[in-house]
């Protein structure tokens, strides 16, 4: 119930544009909100994954992972389990290229208010090119397309590319693009073990942060 200037999609008034004086708010009118009377709420992700994996040849790898998510939304809760598939190929030349059908079996969430949802399939489609740079440092560089659905027309496809300095193996530094979306990451491993931290500074909602830990056997 914000006063608002009903001057159309492109907030000037007198340009006769599609919304202007039509009575009610439109995309890109500007409104005059009491900053007493607005709220901000946040969006709370985890997800539990168990993955495993088996070698397929030489060069090729086959894995499963099963994941438990948890979400809290403006105050309401959910959760859902479900199960991505994954392989991955070496190629000669450093060269390696991967695909993963995520929420396989279609991934069923339960909200809280008792509503039901069903995340479909997506399948991720990834290149990627490992460079050394000398005896301790390495440089990998990645494409990744994603498609909901099978159809690779109108499926809602999504664009992921990115760099990654490697030390040792215990120190990551990562720059990208997430659909347009300027992305930073860094990770430490030790021996078995690795954390990593993503962030999104200039999301349309605001920053968006991610942080994972992980454990091989």
């Amino acid at each position: 119930n914000f006063a608002f200037d009903d001057f159309g999609g492109d907030g000037l008034p007198g340009t006769h544009d599609l919304g202007e004086a039509n009575g009610r708010w439109d995309p890109g009118e500007p409104v005059h909100a009491d900053p007493g009377s607005v709220e901000f709420r946040s969006d709370e992700e985890w997800a539990l994954l168990l993955g495993y994996a088996r070698p397929l040849g030489e060069r090729g790898s086959l894995g499963l992972c099963a994941k438990l998510l948890r979400q809290r939304l403006a105050g309401q809760g959910s959760s859902g389990i479900g199960v991505d598939l994954g392989l991955h190929w070496e190629l000669p030349g450093g060269f390696e290229l991967a695909a993963r059908l995520r929420d396989a079996a279609g991934t069923r969430v339960v909200w809280d208010t008792g509503a039901r949802e069903v995340i479909g399939p997506r399948l991720n489609l990834a290149a990627g090119r490992e460079v050394g740079l000398g005896s301790a440092s390495r440089l990998r560089a990645s494409l990744e397309a994603a498609v909901a659905g099978w159809d690779l027309a109108s499926g809602g496809g999504e664009w992921h590319g990115g760099l990654e300095y490697g030390w040792r193996d215990r120190l990551f530094l990562r720059a990208g693009s997430a659909s347009g979306q300027t992305a930073f990451g860094a990770g430490i491993g030790l021996h078995r073990f690795r954390v990593d931290f993503a962030t999104q500074p200039f999301h349309p909602l605001g920053a968006t942060n991610r942080l994972s830990a992980l454990a091989r056997w």
